[in-house]
């Protein structure tokens, strides 16, 4: 069994909490809030180098014959630079998509991955 550091941790957790923390749904974002309730955080393989943590982060759509669109932000320090991007995907009912590791190197680099949006198609 492989130990994740605490970075690790701190970056699976991020995405494990922005994926499964849902706020009481109103009528109007009811879909939305209900979309994002089916999406699980999955950390497969440890990737990066040996001893650093790092965990392969897949997203899996829970939903047994719903489509979700997923909006998610990558956050990452680059040379001292604070730097994040969105992506946004289509998740098939019961499949997983990566997202990427979270130590990809013997550096400080760390990648954290939260879900800023999700909704049925």
């Amino acid at each position: 069994m492989a130990m994740i550091s605490r970075a690790g941790q701190a970056a699976i957790l991020s995405l494990a909490l922005a994926a499964c923390t849902m706020t009481p749904p109103t009528t109007q974002d009811a879909p939305a809030e209900n979309a994002r309730g089916f999406l699980q955080v999955v950390a497969n393989q440890p990737c990066g180098p040996a001893g650093f943590g790092g965990r392969y982060l897949q997203l899996r759509n829970a939903h047994p014959d719903r489509r979700i669109s997923v909006t998610y932000r990558v956050d990452w320090t680059y040379q001292n630079q604070r730097r994040s991007r969105e992506r946004t995907g289509t998740w098939s009912p019961g499949r997983s998509n990566p997202l990427g590791c979270t130590v990809p190197g013997p550096t400080v680099q760390r990648f954290n991955y939260t879900i800023v949006s999700a909704r049925f198609l």
